[in-house]
């Protein structure tokens, strides 16, 4: 039986034959391919998608334990960077009682809404990321999907005065799997509110058939020995996220009873030092040190 074909995290699975691959230079000889929206025929390996494309010289992040020993395989070299969130949802139903408590207090608040992409006004978008709790820090980029398009599915917590109380994206990463994108609560917003809207997209995924949500990667928790260079990015992440409280994060996910899962950054035919300087200034890393640096000594 071959396995189901799964995506990098960030990497949709489109039913459209229309690919869409973003790019990223890093150096001259280097691309990191950060996301991509992929129509691929279920019995197409991963090794079979990466063939089509053309530069040798490949970075890629988010990538399981399977894809990760395939590309080893053809001379890829791969490094440890976090831990996935997996939910099985066929064992939902068995939530912790303390979660469930979690999620009544945030359904009091408002109401768990799917909207299509040409339903929600920009304008309720553009409000709820102005007053969200991290609203005015530099954005991450490229780690993950901040662009909303027909690809992207949305989902908010809306009270009873059509205020969005929190919300969140989700994109397809195979047939029977999806994964979270942005996840935004309004500053101020109550206790519960982002246990409810992740407890509303469960319940419909499983009412579509999905076997799996994933809430994403936590970065720098460690559960296995790392080598060298493991230990930089390890370092590394520590330091361009001083203030970043990834331990409450985990906690956060943890509430869910996930499947945590290694996540692996793979590069041919090496990963250099200077590629792990290069993601954290492209994605924003090391802005939001410096933003929070300055915060915290002034």
């Amino acid at each position: 039986m071959t396995e189901e074909l799964n995506l990098p995290l960030s990497w949709n699975w489109i039913q459209q034959e229309a690919d869409s691959i973003s790019r990223f230079k890093l150096s001259n000889n280097r691309i990191w391919i950060t996301s991509a929206s992929l129509h691929t025929e279920e019995n197409e390996s991963f090794l079979e998608i990466l063939s089509n494309f053309k530069e040798e010289n490949l970075l890629i992040r988010g990538l399981n334990e399977s894809q990760k020993n395939l590309m080893c395989r053809k001379g890829f070299e791969a490094l440890y960077s976090g831990l996935e969130a997996e939910i099985d949802l066929n064992n939902y139903i068995n939530r912790k009682k303390s979660l469930i408590e979690l999620i009544k207090r945030g359904l009091k608040k408002g109401s768990v809404i799917e909207y299509s992409v040409n339903k929600i006004t920009e304008e309720k978008i553009n409000d709820l990321l102005k007053h969200s709790r991290h609203s005015d820090e530099p954005k991450l980029k490229y780690l993950f999907q901040t662009e909303i398009n027909e690809n992207i599915r949305i989902f908010v917590l809306e009270d009873r005065t059509k205020n969005l109380l929190g919300g969140i994206t989700i994109s397809r990463n195979s047939k029977t799997k999806y994964h979270a994108e942005l996840l935004i609560k309004r500053k101020g917003a109550p206790v519960g509110v982002m246990e409810a809207l992740i407890d509303g997209v469960c319940l419909k995924l499983i009412d579509e058939g999905v076997a799996k949500f994933s809430l994403g990667e936590v970065p720098l928790i460690v559960n296995k020995p790392l080598k060298l260079k493991g230990k930089f990015i390890h370092l590394l992440g520590k330091i361009l996220s001083a203030n970043y409280n990834y331990k409450g994060l985990f906690n956060f996910k943890n509430k869910f009873n996930p499947n945590w899962k290694p996540l692996y950054i793979c590069a041919y035919p090496k990963i250099y030092y200077s590629d792990l300087v290069k993601i954290s200034i492209a994605s924003n890393l090391f802005r939001l040190f410096l933003f929070r640096f300055r915060k915290l000594i002034s």
